[in-house]
């Protein structure tokens, strides 16, 4: 009985080790990143998919340090930040700098309220979903440099939560292009940073 106690001890404080290694960001370094900017960009927003990478990701992000507001640069004059908050302009795309810092890894978080839902591209061979609520936030996310390849999807998707956007941030930075497709003259979409 006392033998099988220290084997069940010992796989959990394995298992707990396993976790801190992921949420750290220990991972091989030998040829372990994607070759070229759109490689990165397509492995970054495979998290934010349905899948086991992004469960893991919900359960880590906690670990993982916030990207500060004053690590977020609007680089158009369609958008600007509030303190803690995001405001765009009407049917502008607007780019967003992300700075880079010495984390390993920071999660950005956006929030829209009850009546947003944030978009972002369908991949190639999913179908068209139909987007119903009244104000519509599309969000293109790329890792350190912009994809120069990138070409504007058929048709967006919700987020997998629609009222919140979830992204990791590396060491290098990140871009955020944000636009309201449903926002008319005058009117504004507002953001919350996390």
């Amino acid at each position: 009985m006392e033998q099988n106690k220290g084997v069940i001890i010992g796989l959990v404080l394995l298992l707990c080790l396993f976790a801190l290694a992921l949420a750290l960001g220990f991972r091989p370094r030998a040829n372990d990143k994607p070759a070229d900017a759109r490689s990165r960009n397509q492995e970054a927003s495979r998290l934010s998919k349905d899948s086991w990478l992004s469960a893991m990701d919900d359960l880590l992000a906690p670990l993982a340090p916030a990207v500060k507001p004053a690590e977020i640069h609007p680089l158009d004059n369609h958008c600007r930040r509030d303190g803690d908050t995001l405001s765009l302009s009407a049917n502008e795309s607007c780019l967003i700098k992300i700075d880079p810092a010495t984390a390993e890894r920071r999660t950005l978080n956006l929030r829209g309220s009850d009546n947003y839902q944030l978009l972002i591209p369908v991949a190639a061979g999913e179908a068209c979903p139909q987007n119903s609520a009244p104000v519509r936030v599309r969000v293109r996310f790329e890792l350190n440099d912009a994809d120069s390849k990138w070409e504007e999807p058929l048709c967006w998707k919700p987020a997998r939560n629609p009222q919140h956007f979830k992204a990791p941030v590396l060491t290098k930075g990140a871009n955020l292009r944000l636009s309201c497709e449903t926002c008319g003259d005058g009117q504004t979409a507002r953001l919350a940073l996390e």
